[in-house]
């Protein structure tokens, strides 16, 4: 049986995207705004606030949906790629995906998921985290009950369907909603999204997410 080596891209690989390089002191890049509330994004902003947020944000803009939200957009995991060692330690997880070893896959795949959630986020990110959830009702001390959702821009993937690790429900506090960004950063690496990367030659890193928050109405 012949086996199917996907190799993924090193992070100097010219194919990856910027975010897989570190941030030199004074880069413009260093410090990009992390968070936009759905009203001031639109469709266009798919690059920003991955497909879902895009969606969505055009909802809000037009006023189809008026459910207060705010988008964790992708300079936020570009910048916990940057932050330390992320890169390397995922490239070195995924080096050797192999669609013919399910096993083997599923194995890969749960490290490197494994490594972005328990990567911690830098401080500047929690911070517009907790201003952005908060600033959804001001006068709930405790924060409200949230829906966080991963907004993927893998356009090539976007026929695949949403999994149960995509969206976490009744997340409440700002240490909790920070915990289900990361979760949702993870799930780029999603057994069926990794395998499918590797069934079309598509690179395992250099990838861009988006999280999607959004105010949970009360049952």
């Amino acid at each position: 049986m012949t086996m199917t080596l996907i190799r993924a891209a090193e992070p100097n690989d010219p194919n990856c995207s910027s975010h897989v390089r570190k941030a030199m002191p004074g880069d413009p890049l260093e410090q990009p705004t992390s968070t936009r509330p759905l009203s001031q994004l639109s469709f266009a902003d798919g690059a920003f606030a991955g497909g879902l947020g895009a969606r969505l944000s055009e909802r809000a803009r037009t006023g189809i949906d008026r459910t207060p939200g705010f988008v964790v957009g992708t300079p936020a995991y570009a910048a916990l790629c940057d932050a330390g060692d992320l890169s390397r330690r995922l490239a070195a997880a995924l080096a050797d995906v192999c669609i013919e070893e399910p096993e083997r896959l599923m194995a890969a795949a749960a490290v490197a998921r494994s490594l972005i959630a328990c990567e911690p986020t830098p401080s500047w990110i929690d911070a517009e985290i907790h201003q952005a959830y908060h600033a959804l009702t001001p006068s709930a001390a405790e924060g409200a009950r949230v829906t966080v959702s991963a907004s993927f821009v893998e356009h090539e993937l976007s026929d695949l369907e949403p999994g149960n690790d995509d969206v976490a429900c009744d997340v409440q506090g700002t240490g909790a909603v920070i915990q289900a960004v990361r979760h949702c950063w993870s799930a780029l690496y999603d057994p069926r999204r990794v395998y499918e990367r590797a069934k079309l030659g598509l690179p395992q890193l250099g990838l861009d997410v988006a999280v999607v928050v959004q105010l949970q109405a009360e049952r």
